[in-house]
């Protein structure tokens, strides 16, 4: 079952909190949210998936509690505005990609 998030203009979204939600991946209309400055999935996701990339917007990215959590996609790396990482307890996260430090706003 696919969970979607509803709402009349998700282009305009610019804060998203689904902490300790169940769900095994991101909505696939999270990705539509092309303004989206503060996405926290604290306590949730086991893995990130490519369209993470598409995120472009993003300042504040909350993974912390993902226990799950084994790596960071390459997709990623095109979060160029990223400002706040917390990976704070991703105790499955062995290592940081190296793309990590071609974030210059981190």
């Amino acid at each position: 079952m696919e969970f979607f998030i509803q709402g009349r203009d998700l282009n305009n979204l610019k804060w998203l909190c689904l902490k300790k939600c169940t769900m095994q991946k991101l909505p696939s209309n999270v990705f539509h949210c092309f303004q989206l400055h503060i996405l926290d999935l604290s306590h949730c996701l086991q893995e990130l998936f490519t369209s993470i990339g598409q995120l472009n917007a993003l300042q504040e990215f909350n993974l912390s509690y993902c226990y799950r959590l084994q790596e960071l996609l390459t997709s990623f790396g095109q979060l160029n505005v990223l400002q706040e990482l917390n990976l704070s307890n991703c105790l499955k996260l062995q290592n940081l990609p190296t793309f990590i430090g071609q974030l210059s706003a981190l």
